[in-house]
This record gives structure tokens, sequence and C-alpha cells, in this order.
């Protein structure tokens, strides 16, 4: 199966990364980079927020530069996550090598990473009212799924495993 890597940019809160750690991970992604790290994955709230995942699952850290030529070696696309992005990411091919990109919360990603993203920066659009963007790690979950699904359908598979609501998800 191609590469699927989530990309933490700057990210702040310590449970968004646990969070993110989690979701990369139920995703059966490849790894988590970690660029720029404000917070330590390790850190207690982390931990708890990745049930574990933290532990075991692959977790890299580096600089913007380090980052960004890691994924360039692998021949990896990048996408990244913006509010103000035009295309839906339910738009994009996620099915090849894929990093997927989210930045801070207060402030997005900053002039380096949307040049980076040379897949283009994707959007998941928002129909309520009042919220114009969501949490760094639903994002990340979203986006991670949405790359499981498409690879699911153009493998012919099935899902591979059961689905449910928070904290009720399994395996089968």
């Amino acid at each position: 199966m191609a590469e699927l890597w989530l990309v933490a940019v700057w990210t702040q809160k310590p449970g968004n990364l646990g969070a993110m750690a989690r979701s990369a991970e139920a995703a059966g992604a490849t790894g988590l980079l970690v660029a720029d790290a404000v917070v330590d994955a390790f850190n207690p709230n982390a931990l708890r927020s990745s049930t574990g995942a933290v532990l075991a699952f692959p977790i890299l850290g580096g600089t913007t530069p380090e980052i960004l030529a890691f994924l360039a070696g692998r021949g990896v696309r990048v996408y990244a996550a913006s509010p103000e992005a035009t295309t839906p990411y339910s738009r994009v091919d996620l099915v090849g090598p894929t990093a997927l990109v989210i930045g801070p919360e207060d402030s997005g990603l900053d002039d380096r990473w949307r040049a980076a993203a040379t897949s283009g920066l994707i959007a998941i659009p928002m129909r309520g009212k009042l919220v114009d963007s969501l949490n760094a790690s639903a994002c990340a979950a979203v986006l991670l799924f949405e790359a499981v699904r498409q690879r699911q359908e153009a493998s012919g598979g099935a899902s591979g495993g059961a689905s449910g609501a928070a904290g009720g998800a399994s395996r089968p």
C-alpha cells in the first residue's frame, strides 16, 4: 500500500497531537511527522488522548525543511489543509503516496508549507453558520479516513473493519 503520512505543523496542544496520532494509527497511516514541534508527543495529555498510540506508532520530528526534504525524497504528494482552500478534500486523489499537512489552529500554515503543498491546498467544507473550521485533530481524522475510503475503493476492497461513534469503533 502507498505511504500515507500525517504532518502536524507547530501543533501547540498536547491533546491535539495525541488525538492526531490516535487517528493516524487507526487509519493505518505510515506515520506521523511532527514539524517544528512545540509540544512533546510523550506529554501526559498527548499520551492520554492518543490512548497509547504515541508509544508504538511511528512518530518522527524535525524542522520544516527536514520534513519537506524527507517527503520529497520519498516521492510523496503533499496536500495541505486550509480553510481558505477552494478544493474540497473529497475531490483530490489520495490513493498514491500522500502527506496530509495540518497546521496550527490559531494561525494556519505558513508560506513555506503552502508552497510545499504542490498537490494543492484542500478544504473541509463547513455547512454550519457559526463555525469556519474544525479542530486540528478532527480535521486530521476526516482527511485520513477519506484517504482510507479512496484507497479501499481503488483496490475494490471492503472496509476491512467495523465503524462506529467515538468510543464505540472497534476492529472485527
